[in-house]
């Protein structure tokens, strides 16, 4: 499975999350949640490049 990789390994950035009842367009089924997991993602990607 190629997320496992994303989650497992690297830069230690990546995440896996589920949204119930939700399609192939998360941020039109469920733009908060999406919205909020897409900002705390970015989050750690700036941390991680920061320092």
């Amino acid at each position: 499975m190629p997320w496992v990789r994303l989650v497992h390994g690297g830069a230690g950035v990546g995440s896996f999350a589920v949204l119930d009842l939700v399609g192939h367009n998360q941020q039109l089924a469920q733009p908060a949640p999406f919205a909020g997991l897409a900002s705390e993602w970015l989050d750690r990607v700036e941390a991680e490049r920061t320092g």
